[in-house]
Order: C-alpha cells, then sequence, then structure tokens
C-alpha cells in the first residue's frame, strides 16, 4: 500500500522518492533544500520507526554510502522517483522483543556450558546419562578399515 507523505510547498524545487519498508511503499516528496535528518523525520512520523533506528539505503553522500543528517538533497542528487530503502523497528516491536529475551534469562533454567557452573543432582543425572549414552555409541561403533 503507498502512503503519500505531506504536501509540498509549489514554489519549491521537489523531487519525488518512493521509499520502501518492508511491504510498505511511501512516496514522498523533498525539497532540494532539505536534508536527511528531514527525511528521517518525515519517515518516522509515516511510520512510527524512529530516526535513531532507521537505516537508510540507496542514497549516496560523495560516494558513500553513509549519510550525515545534515547533507541536504542537492548534495545527494537523487534520481526523481528513486526508491530507497528503509530498515528499522518500532519501538513496541524493539520493546516486545527486549521483554522476550528478559523472560529467556529466567533462574530457572540452568546454563552448564559456563565455566563457573557448580552442577546441581539434577544437571549430574543428565550428564551421567549422556555419558552412558555415549559409552553405548562408542561401543557399538564399527570401524571398518579398507585399502
Amino acid at each position: 500500500a503507498a502512503l503519500v507523505a505531506r504536501a509540498a510547498p509549489s514554489h519549491a524545487a521537489l523531487v519525488s522518492l518512493s521509499v520502501r519498508w518492508g511491504r510498505e511503499t511511501l512516496d514522498l516528496r523533498v525539497e532540494l533544500t532539505e536534508t536527511v535528518a528531514d527525511l528521517r523525520a518525515m519517515i518516522e512520523m509515516e511510520t512510527g520507526v524512529r530516526s535513531a533506528n532507521q537505516k537508510i539505503f540507496g542514497l549516496r553522500y560523495n560516494g558513500k554510502p553513509t549519510l550525515p543528517d545534515e547533507a541536504t538533497f542537492a548534495e545527494l542528487q537523487p534520481r526523481p522517483g528513486q526508491v530507497i530503502k528503509m530498515m528499522g523497528s518500532v519501538d513496541d516491536a524493539i520493546e516486545e522483543v527486549e521483554a522476550e529475551a528478559m523472560l529467556a534469562m529466567d533462574e530457572s533454567i540452568v546454563n552448564d556450558l559456563e565455566w563457573d557452573h557448580i552442577a546441581d543432582a539434577t544437571t549430574q543425572l543428565y550428564r551421567e546419562k549422556a555419558l552412558a549414552a555415549l559409552d553405548t555409541a562408542v561401543e557399538s561403533t564399527q570401524i571398518n578399515i579398507m585399502n
């Protein structure tokens, strides 16, 4: 679905851009005097993705893909109708992932891969079962040497 951002004044030099974000396409019109920071603000208004969370691809500044926020579109020289890509997540999505990560850090989960882990009775039982299974596998393994 294409979303159209703000109507631009008719007296300014404009360039149209299509910003792709996931499955959405934003059709934006920017003045040549506007900056990358202005573009980020427009994208934030339309998508809810904070400027700090945005990665913009498809524009170059002095031949490099790194875009300083103060660079103007006159300096970037985008082609009319140029398609650029934006990657970023809305804060709600980031908070949801962080909450899931916190749940994963549940203290009831034993990480016996750490060097300072002290084995409890349950861990010792699993270790003994694993060693017994390994012994069985080693004993039943047949090696045939063929020349």
